[in-house]
């Protein structure tokens, strides 16, 4: 359930910040994304032995965690670096991405 979340937050965060480009922005998303599923699933039979079922999930559950905290911080603060960096390309002259 909190996999299908955070997908769907990140999702629209790379179509909200990438809009001149969101398909690369999607691609490069479900590569990282699968990337980092393999490299987990790989990894998560040692840690199981490692230390536990229960610190397993504990540590899990701090990643995701750490993930809702990460998006608390674009939510809060990634409007206002948008909207810095838009005015940074404006002044340099470079081309600046769409705004909605």
């Amino acid at each position: 359930m909190a996999d299908c979340q955070w997908t769907q937050i990140l999702n629209t965060l790379l179509v909200d910040k990438n809009q001149g480009n969101t398909g690369a922005a999607q691609a490069s998303n479900n590569l990282i994304r699968c990337t980092l599923a393999a490299i987990g699933i790989s990894a998560i039979q040692r840690v199981l032995r490692a230390v536990g079922i229960g610190w397993t999930f504990t540590l899990l559950g701090g990643l995701f965690g750490l993930a809702t905290a990460l998006f608390a911080v674009d939510y809060r603060w990634g409007a206002g670096w948008r909207q810095q960096a838009l005015l940074e390309a404006k002044m340099d002259g470079q081309r600046m991405p769409l705004l909605v």
